[in-house]
């Protein structure tokens, strides 16, 4: 408005459109006129009520009294909050479609890793689980201001608020970025399954070698005591029945090679299923932990 309260004359061949559609216009009175796009607004206060004072009551809050104008201004306020809301919604898009692509590139490595018999969680996927965290906490903090009652009083506000969204498509940009989100959602699970298929390993490696160093120590054990049990034998041959020296003799000697070839078929069998290469960089990962 000029300071004689007269709106410039505009080009109507701009709003002829709007003006086309019963629903285009937004104003909550008959001599105004309120026109939403999604990149202009057209808006026409009544010169008639401009000093005048407006009553907004809504239940249970109190009563309000203000100004015609400061109404307006109110207006253009909340139409540049609905843009700076559209804007915030497209950037956590972009920004959710940019974090699923890093996180896929990730897992596909680590998949590959897995592939090779080697499972290794990046630390970069650590960085990138925490930015997915606070996406999601800024992805709904977006979708509760996309909604007007969320932060609306007026009726006639939320209308128009409602509408400018939707002309902004914003609750499609949600959506997307609710879908978005569900499939970091899952990455995360599956990261989750590869972390739990990483401890699953190492547990693995370690009965490995304990089982390497049960049949090791078996083995010397045996090597040990054969010689030994041969010679304490010999040695009371004379106070024993014949029978009952080689009962002694072939039945030590039995369990001894048993347990000796045993030993051995455990350490082939470990090599055979981890492989040397594996079973030597587990050591070297203890020590270089150490």
């Amino acid at each position: 408005l000029d300071s004689n309260g007269y709106f410039p004359s505009p080009r109507w061949s701009r709003a002829d459109g709007l003006l086309d559609d019963p629903e285009a216009n937004l104003a909550s009175w008959n001599d105004e006129l309120c026109l939403f796009t999604s990149r202009t607004a057209l808006i026409m206060p009544s010169k008639k009520w401009r000093v005048h004072e407006m009553a907004i009551s809504t239940v249970p809050s109190a009563t309000l009294k203000v100004q015609y104008a400061s109404y307006w201004q109110a207006t253009e306020r909340m139409v540049e909050f609905v843009l700076e809301v559209g804007v915030l919604a497209q950037l956590l898009e972009s920004e959710s479609y940019r974090l699923l692509s890093q996180i896929a590139d990730t897992i596909e490595r680590i998949r590959a890793d897995m592939f090779k018999g080697d499972i290794v969680i990046e630390a970069k996927l650590k960085e990138q689980m925490a930015r997915a965290a606070h996406l999601r906490r800024v992805a709904a903090l977006a979708q509760s201001i996309s909604h007007a009652q969320y932060w609306g009083r007026a009726e006639y506000a939320v209308l128009k608020a409602d509408r400018l969204f939707e002309l902004l498509d914003v609750p499609r940009i949600i959506r997307h970025i609710e879908r978005n989100i569900e499939s970091i959602n899952s990455a995360a699970d599956h990261v989750d399954e590869l972390y739990l298929a990483d401890l699953s390993e190492k547990s693995n490696d370690k009965a490995t070698v304990l089982s390497l160093g049960l049949a090791a120590v078996s083995f010397i054990l045996v090597l040990l005591v054969i010689p030994s049990f041969w010679a304490d034998l010999d040695d009371v041959s004379q106070t024993l029945y014949t029978w009952l020296y080689y009962v002694y003799y072939y039945v030590g000697s039995f369990l001894g090679f048993g347990l000796s070839i045993l030993a051995i078929i455990l350490l082939i069998r470990a090599f055979h299923q981890h492989g040397v290469g594996r079973i030597m960089g587990y050591f070297s990962s203890r020590k270089d932990d150490a």
